[in-house]
């Protein structure tokens, strides 16, 4: 069971709209290494394990990628929804979200719709944490790109959650402990909807 609640892991408020950068953000989104390709990947993978702690792990992180995918869904939103969209703004006529309307969409930046083959999941738990490790690494390169692209403060920025490990199940299996998930490499929050930032 998933329980969804409203809170954005981080707040998001675009000053400035700008539908060219939205599209740029799709490939978050709906891209092959966008965070909904990485939720799905680590969900998968979780069932290559037989082991509890693991399984609980990837499926923490899957939820967690969910979570960094709302993000992205709110900064598209608000970067084409809060917009001008009339037939004189060139950047709004000039993005796929003039023919799509406004919001996210299951596409990349140029349009492209997500394939379920973006999921790297091979059976073997190894074998996927070692590709999960290539696959953030392509994230971070992304998002830096992505950073250069735009000056609004509210659009993209690093904050301190990266050494977070937020504890996203509850149940037999759920909190256990071991190096993925605990000091001095990570700081645990038992609760993430009792954690404030």
């Amino acid at each position: 069971m998933f329980i969804h609640r409203p809170i954005l892991q981080t707040e998001v408020n675009v000053g400035t709209p700008d539908p060219v950068f939205a599209e740029k953000l799709l490939e978050q989104f709906g891209g092959a290494t966008g965070e909904l390709t990485a939720a799905l990947t680590y969900w998968t993978q979780s069932f290559h394990t037989d082991d509890a702690g693991i399984r609980d792990m990837l499926q923490d992180i899957g939820t967690e990628e969910f979570t960094h995918l709302e993000v992205i869904a709110m900064l598209i939103e608000q970067h084409t929804k809060n917009g001008s969209q009339t037939v004189q703004d060139k950047a709004y006529r000039s993005t796929l979200f003039a023919v799509r309307g406004p919001g996210p969409h299951l596409v990349d930046s140029k349009g492209s719709f997500w394939d379920a083959r973006y999921v790297n999941e091979g059976g073997h738990v190894t074998r996927d944490l070692r590709a999960n490790v290539a696959a953030e690494a392509g994230a971070l390169a992304t998002y830096e790109a992505l950073m250069k692209l735009t000056n609004d403060e509210g659009s993209l920025k690093a904050d301190s959650s990266v050494n977070v490990y937020y504890n996203m199940s509850s149940g037999p299996g759920a909190d256990l402990r071991g190096p993925w998930n605990s000091e001095p490499a990570f700081r645990y929050v038992a609760d993430p909807l009792q954690h404030k930032q």
